[in-house]
Order: C-alpha cells, then structure tokens, then sequence
C-alpha cells in the first residue's frame, strides 16, 4: 500500500537533522517498505508543539505491507527527536498530487484558447487611450 508519512521535528542542527532523516528511511527501509519521495523544510508552527515554536517538516510517500505499518509507527513513536507524526493511507487515482508536489510547485492559472485570444484582443493602443482621457477631461 501507499503512505504518506508527515512528521514535525525540533529545531536540530544540519547534522542532525540530516542523521534523524536517515534514520527514519532506515527503518522504512528495513520493514521492507520503498520510499517514492522525500522531503523536508524548516516551518514556523502556527501553535506550539511540545513547546517548540519552530522546527522542520518532512515529508515522506512510500510504500510498505500493511502489517509492518504497525511497528513502524511504534518505531517512530519511539523516537524522542521526532515531536508528532502522521501517516496517511494514499487513494489509487489516475493523477495523484501529493503534499510534496503541492508544496513546491506553485499553482498558476491556465488559460483555455478563448481566454488567451481575448487577453490579447483586451490590448488598447496608446492614442485610444488619449483621445478618451482628452474626451473625459473636457
């Protein structure tokens, strides 16, 4: 099946934060799971979490057995270093978007054809616009 696991982490140093990643694709790992994508950011909390103001986000989608889901959150429970975890069970879509995906790639808007013929029919030209600033102002 596959997961998505988000799991918030005080504010260690690069080092650290590097060996407390590792760590917990390890242990993924060693429960046979496969790990599809990684990610982590340093965020503000909107609220204090184990009374830390700030910290690090990471994020991590794989896959792994049902059974062995279990001991790995008994495992990252038991981690001191990570201060709240959540793993979340992936729907099967044809086009999945993940927090990974919405977190770096920013959403802009896409215009259809008609959309696009009429921002660029919307262009005025310059002595159209001072005829009507001359016709207004007298």
């Amino acid at each position: 099946m596959k997961y998505e696991l988000s799991f918030l982490i005080p504010n260690l140093g690069p080092k650290e934060k590097e060996e407390l990643l590792q760590k917990v694709e390890k242990e993924i790992n060693s429960l046979e799971g496969k790990i599809e994508e990684k990610f982590i950011e340093k965020k503000f909390f909107a609220r204090l979490v184990e009374k830390q103001k700030d910290g690090f986000l990471g994020v991590i989608i794989f896959t792994i057995e049902a059974q062995n889901l279990k001991n790995l959150r008994k495992n990252l429970n038991s981690n001191k270093n990570i201060l709240k975890t959540m793993i979340e069970k992936k729907k099967k879509m044809a086009k999945q978007t993940s927090r990974f995906e919405k977190l770096i790639k920013p959403r802009t808007p896409i215009l259809d054809a008609n959309e696009q013929h009429e921002v660029k029919k919307a262009k005025v030209k310059i002595e159209d616009l001072d005829q009507k600033l001359e016709e207004i102002l007298e």
